[in-house]
């Protein structure tokens, strides 16, 4: 297998587990009788509403991206 070859199996396998969390993720949202593109973009927005939020995420996130 060349490079370009891996790269792109790495990328696809990365957007497969992603979009199969996502899926999963609005099953469980939909049974709880809940609105999945509400609920989506409240986790998505949240984070970055003000300057605190975004450092408090920064806080919370530095230790697992150092492992």
């Amino acid at each position: 297998m060349n490079k370009a070859y891996k790269l792109w199996y790495k990328i696809i396998v990365v957007a497969l587990a992603v979009l199969s969390a996502l899926a999963l993720g609005s099953v469980i949202i939909l049974a709880v009788g809940g609105n999945v593109m509400k609920t989506y973009w409240i986790i998505i927005s949240s984070p970055f509403q003000n300057y605190r939020t975004v450092c408090e995420v920064l806080i919370r996130a530095i230790p697992l991206i150092i492992i």
